[in-house]
């Protein structure tokens, strides 16, 4: 039986960044969704992250994102 693999929102306005957590979260098992902004982010929350990793100076975001 497959465990659905948990969702991990990696945000942020580098790629090269977004690429290293993708690899590596992805082959531990992680779902991995990639946002490059905060309004991004806020479009990708429709598919139900359980968690969210957020750099914080992304200069374009104007939106705080966390998660409980």
């Amino acid at each position: 039986m497959n465990a659905t693999p948990i969702k991990v929102l990696v945000i942020d306005d580098e790629p090269p960044i977004r690429k290293l957590l993708r690899m590596g979260l992805s082959t531990q098992g992680y779902d991995i969704l990639e946002a490059s902004n905060g309004r991004n982010a806020l479009e990708m929350l429709g598919e139900g992250p359980a968690l969210i990793i957020s750099i914080s100076d992304c200069p374009t975001s104007r939106a705080t994102i966390s998660c409980a």
